[in-house]
């Protein structure tokens, strides 16, 4: 996810899905902290199959997400 929030960063577009991952995240720990998903294991299988599917497509962009150092940065 935090390759999300970097190529979000450098292309703004992206900032959206960045923050709307991390929000589904926070929001599933919460409705658990709150009893309202009463099975742990419930959350924890939603957060994997989600971070799956991110790392599938991260892995399938890979070449977007390259850092670029150049003058500017140095």
């Amino acid at each position: 996810m935090n390759l999300v929030v970097l190529y979000g960063i450098q292309k703004k577009t992206y900032l959206l899905y960045a923050i709307i991952l991390h929000a589904i995240f926070d929001f599933l720990s919460a409705l658990y902290q709150m009893k309202v998903i009463k099975s742990l294991a419930m959350v924890e299988l939603t957060v994997s199959v989600i971070s799956v599917i991110v790392l599938y497509a991260v892995v399938k962009r890979k070449n977007r997400f390259e850092i670029k150092i150049g003058k500017d940065i140095q």
